[in-house]
This record gives structure tokens, sequence and C-alpha cells, in this order.
């Protein structure tokens, strides 16, 4: 019995080390982050800021974005139907490093999901998961 559980469990853990390095193939170093903005706000004027770096990774003869897609089926989350037209940031070596604000009310969307896209000449892809964030908290 002490066998079968070793086993299962070494193949349990084969599995899940695949799936990680199935993830991010390219192993490009960077950081995006969303920034809500301060609570006292008011409804009409809440933004969030969208800050990237990717100085660290090797942009030559890739295509760098970030989508950001307005929702308007907020309670569904990430599992929305209910979608704006994508907006893409392109990211290139000249703003490698920046930030850029979301504005609900230019958006005309209460929420939003964004993810990264890269994709290189060599044809190494990867997508980062999509986020979610509300301009305007649900309600208690």
């Amino acid at each position: 019995m002490r066998k079968l559980s070793l086993i299962c469990f070494l193949v349990c853990l084969s599995f899940k080390l695949q799936a990680q390095s199935v993830q991010n193939p390219c192993n490009f170093a960077f950081s995006v982050e969303l920034i809500k903005c301060e609570d006292s706000v008011q409804n009409h004027q809440k933004f969030a800021t969208l800050k990237w770096d990717f100085s660290d990774a090797s942009l030559a003869g890739a295509s760098v974005k970030i989508e950001v897609v307005p929702i308007l089926d907020c309670w569904e989350e990430l599992n929305a139907s209910q979608l704006r037209e994508k907006h893409n940031i392109e990211i290139t070596l000249a703003n490698s490093k920046g930030q850029t604000e979301l504005r609900h009310m230019q958006l005309s969307a209460k929420c939003l999901k964004w993810r990264t896209v890269i994709t290189t000449a060599s044809g190494c892809n990867t997508e980062s998961d999509w986020k979610f964030h509300a301009f305007i908290p649900k309600r208690s």
C-alpha cells in the first residue's frame, strides 16, 4: 500500500512540474501591476494606474502588449460575456517601463480585465492569466 501511495505521489508531482514549465516557456522577466485609486475619490472620477516594467526583458524581435477589456457585467468578473472593445497597450523599447491611467468614465465600464501577451519571432508565445479590477466596489 505504501509503494502504491509513493508511486501515485511521484506521478502527481511529475505532472505538476510539467505544468509549471509550460506556463511560461519564454521565461521573460517583467512586472505589470494595477494600482487602484484612493477610496475617497468620487465614483465618477475613479481610475486605476497600470504600471509595467519590461526593462529586464529582451524585447528585440518580440511583440509585447497589455490587453485591457472593459466589462459591462461586472458581477460575472472574469467570466463576463458583455464586453466592450479591447484596448491594446503596445510595449516597445522606447516605453519598456511606464504607466498609464485607466479611467472608468473613458472606458464606459465599471470594471475591466487585463493580461500581458508576448510573442517572439522564434515562436515563443506566452500569455499571463486574466486579472480583474472593479473601479467601484460591490455593495454590501
